[in-house]
């Protein structure tokens, strides 16, 4: 229920009668039913889903929550009607979760403000469970990438490799994978999201392995780049000029620091190596069940704060060469950042 009352401690901030609660994320963070037939509507004193059927007997985690089965796939009208008897008149919603059209239904009835984003803060700051789940997800990524090591051969495709993955992460306890692992080798690893393809891995490349898994809903991010024996001086000179940034960026984490000034510490490092030009997007983001924030970019003035989770990721891609990124997933503390992802950063040869 404490995430329920941070969301309804909106209703003071921002002088509302209710906050209807349509996506799934946020669903998941409270415990609700997160199907699409359901509706979290949250008041002062009330705590409502209003449900179609297919939903009345799924088991979710809400206390002192009353349950409105509807007849049909409805779900609007009758809150409508719940809140006219009410007498309320200013309604909050998450813009990215319900449609234009009941958007407009409700607008035409309400003083209808978005709160989205508000929500997106409050799930920002990390409570103990939260970060207790997130620790095991990467504990168990850093132990599937150590299974998965050795395996690694010349001469495999990029499909097998991530094979490899997706079997021991599944045989590791996983619920899912947080995302489609991206497996790039050689000259494909210029490619920021290059997801795996046919080609084999040849002997010299480099091999950049970004993926993460999802425990009771919180998820893991971490990225290796690892060298395919007889690596040349140049990809060694670049995949340390990263692991000098990305490490320099995780020692800066700490509360009361400037997203951008993470940022532009491993920015720096790379472009006064003169790698500058192939450092493409921002160095990280939140993480925790999914469109977490901080954005960690050089556009981002907002202060860091104790318990937020993020990764920092930078890299050099560089065309027809290959790439090196190296990212941790790395929990803000009171002293300083903790990388939760542990797998070792030194340049690891296989194959």
């Amino acid at each position: 229920m404490r995430r329920v009352e941070k969301i309804r401690n909106l209703l003071e901030i921002e002088t509302l009668d209710a906050i209807i609660v349509t996506n799934k994320i946020t669903k998941q963070y409270i415990g609700a039913v997160t199907g699409s037939g359901n509706i979290v509507v949250i008041t002062k004193n009330e705590l409502l889903q209003f449900m179609d059927g297919r939903y009345q007997n799924e088991k979710c985690n809400l206390e002192d929550c009353d349950n409105i089965v509807l007849p049909n796939r409805d779900y609007f009208t009758p809150i409508i009607q719940f809140f006219d008897e009410k007498g309320f008149n200013n309604i909050g919603l998450e813009e990215n979760g319900i449609s234009i059209s009941k958007y407009l239904m409700l607008s035409n009835h309400f003083r209808v403000k978005s709160v989205g984003d508000k929500i997106v803060e409050l799930r920002s700051i990390k409570d103990v469970d939260e970060i207790e789940k997130i620790k095991l997800a990467c504990s168990i990524t850093d132990e599937i990438l150590e299974k998965v090591l050795p395996k690694i051969r010349v001469g495999m495709s990029e499909k097998e490799l991530v094979g490899l993955l997706y079997n021991e992460s599944f045989k590791a306890g996983a619920d899912c994978m947080s995302f489609e692992p991206i497996i790039a080798s050689g000259w494909r690893g210029s490619l920021p999201h290059g997801r795996p393809t046919n080609k084999i891995i040849e002997p010299g490349e480099l091999v950049t392995i970004d993926f993460g898994i999802v425990i009771d809903n919180y998820q893991s991010d971490m990225t290796r780049t690892v060298g395919m024996k007889n690596i040349s001086q140049e990809l060694r000179e670049i995949y340390e000029t990263v692991r000098k940034a990305q490490q320099a960026a995780v020692d800066l984490v700490a509360p009361g620091v400037e997203a951008y000034r993470v940022d532009s510490i491993a920015r720096n490092i790379i472009t006064n190596a003169g790698y500058g030009e192939y450092f493409t997007h921002g160095l990280g983001h939140g993480i925790g069940i999914g469109g977490d924030i901080p954005m960690m970019n050089s556009d981002n003035k907002n202060k860091l704060c104790s318990n937020m989770v993020l990764t920092c990721e930078p890299e050099i891609y560089i065309p027809n060469l290959g790439g090196v990124r190296i990212e941790d997933v790395v929990l803000v503390t009171q002293d300083g950042g903790e990388a939760l992802t542990k797998s070792d950063k030194s340049l690891i040869l296989v194959g």
